[in-house]
């Protein structure tokens, strides 16, 4: 019985404590010499609720290359706001595997299970790429608000 105590007691100590090992041993020297118990208290209180030192400020990561979006590495929030372009030529169907060229030199391949046909698009069609929010990419074709999962091979 006193094991399964023991364990809440131990956790219940150690949250208890953290603040405090953090405050400077004059501090808490200062604190332990008020008399009154409610002013030691407030001491205390003021101890745990003292502002940290300052932390230097991370280093902003710098904003990706538009010939990089897309390329595999971690993302930032301003690359998952996508790229537009134009594809280079007629764009009429896709199906898993089609290779779709970009007029800014990207290659983006057709990875999905979706395949369509589309003979109104007209050619050098404008598309949006947008990273989603488990990392994967979707291209939609913006003449005909259709969108299709591709992945950057160049």
């Amino acid at each position: 019985m006193t094991r399964g105590l023991a364990l809440p007691a131990l956790l219940a100590g150690a949250l208890l404590a953290g603040p405090a090992v953090a405050a400077d041993d004059a501090a808490l020297a200062q604190c332990a010499a008020v008399a009154d118990a409610a002013a030691r208290l407030a001491c205390y209180d003021a101890l745990v609720r003292r502002p940290a030192s300052p932390q230097p400020a991370a280093t902003p990561t710098p904003p990706p290359a538009p010939g990089d979006f897309g390329l595999p590495r971690h993302s930032t929030p301003e690359e998952r706001a996508g790229v537009t372009a134009h594809v280079v030529g007629p764009l009429r169907e896709w199906a898993p595997g089609a290779l779709i060229r970009l007029d800014n030199g990207q290659v983006w391949k057709v990875v999905g299970e979706d395949s369509g046909y589309y003979p109104n698009i007209p050619d050098n069609a404008e598309v949006a790429i947008k990273q989603s929010f488990f990392g994967g990419y979707w291209m939609e074709i913006t003449a005909i608000g259709r969108k299709v999962k591709v992945k950057r091979i160049s």
